[in-house]
């Protein structure tokens, strides 16, 4: 087990990533995905004992669409067993959080970067979906179904029929992103 702040700087150093301390708890990186750039946030506030990492939609979800958008993440969110995507009604602001508690401010350098890769692939993996529902006019259940299927690598007309109750693995899958790609 490593202190946080020695296995996030590892893990930033092993990925090649981009990151930029705003203080001694706190880090910002900037991602590119398959779909978007973005930023994620790190932090670990130390009178909470306590790991978070939240990614920032690149997207802010227009005052109109923003029912459309709650129901499509609330879709997403649906038995995920790590994470979960929130937004804020105030701004249309959109951010995927994930967070651990730490014993005595260490974590395991597998656990550090299984959480935040986690957290960046659902960022990257759901951003068509809430774009189609932000923007588009794909309605909320139809984009949280593709959505679902990307997270199974399945085409997204093997969703499960009405009615039936869907395994939901995104808890289960901590896909590793690998280095960001360049940019284009």
């Amino acid at each position: 087990m490593l202190t946080i702040d020695r296995a996030v700087r590892r893990l930033f150093s092993f990925k090649g990533w981009n990151a930029q301390y705003l203080d001694d708890r706190h880090l910002r990186v900037f991602m590119q995905g398959q779909h978007a750039q973005w930023q994620a946030f790190l932090e670990w506030p130390e009178t909470q004992h306590l790991f978070v990492c939240r990614s920032i939609c690149p997207l802010y979800v227009p005052v109109q669409r923003r029912e459309r958008v709650a129901e499509f993440l609330a879709r997403v969110n649906y038995g995920l067993l790590v994470g979960n995507f929130e937004l804020d009604f105030s701004d249309g602001e959109v951010q995927f959080r994930t967070s651990t508690l730490l014993h005595q401010g260490r974590i395991g350098r597998e656990e550090l970067k299984n959480l935040v890769t986690f957290n960046l692939s659902m960022l990257d993996d759901a951003l068509p979906g809430l774009a189609a529902v932000s923007f588009g006019d794909k309605s909320p259940e139809e984009a949280a179904n593709e959505v679902d299927a990307e997270m199974r690598n399945t085409p997204a007309e093997t969703a499960p029929p009405e009615g039936d109750q869907p395994t939901r693995p995104h808890g289960e899958r901590l896909r590793e992103l690998g280095s960001p790609p360049a940019s284009n």
